[in-house]
């Protein structure tokens, strides 16, 4: 419940989303970064100062023209390959943060077994999709040659 030691604003908040440039997002997360410093619990410090480089990272993509949108929460939300890596990228980079690293072999064997579930589960719907749109398109051409061969 760190958020509550927070003094973050509406318009603190939106400075992230409204910033025209890079260096106005740098000066907001150097900001951020310090009202965290200063005010935030030591033991929750780690949470807020997550919060505030995820807000800045999908920033920066958003002021690249790069897709910032974030990653599905749950693996089996996930509909799309590239879906499910950035799913484990992000779980991956949480563990690192804020799981002891002697627990580390255990949580990441957990998220690469949920991973590999789901990666097989998107191939053959993708799979699966494919061999319709195959199918249609084959009953498509063949509608076509027997309405060419009829005129």
């Amino acid at each position: 419940d760190y958020q509550k030691y927070m003094k973050v604003t509406a318009e603190q908040d939106s400075a992230a989303a409204t910033a025209k440039s890079q260096d106005a997002l740098e000066a907001w997360k150097a900001k951020e970064k310090k009202v965290v410093e200063s005010e935030v619990p030591q033991s929750l410090q780690a949470y807020a100062d997550a919060e505030v480089d995820q807000d800045f990272i999908y920033n920066s993509q958003r002021l690249a023209g790069k897709n910032a949108t974030e990653p599905p929460a749950k693996a089996e939300d996930c509909t799309t390959v590239s879906e499910l890596k950035a799913w484990k990228t992000t779980k991956e980079g949480w563990i690192k943060k804020f799981v002891p690293s002697f627990m580390h072999s255990f949580v990441f064997g957990s998220i690469d077994k949920e991973y590999k579930a789901d990666l097989a589960r998107i191939q053959a719907e993708e799979k699966a999709k494919a061999e319709e749109e195959k199918k249609e398109a084959a009953e498509e051409k063949k509608k076509e040659e027997e309405k060419e061969e009829e005129e």
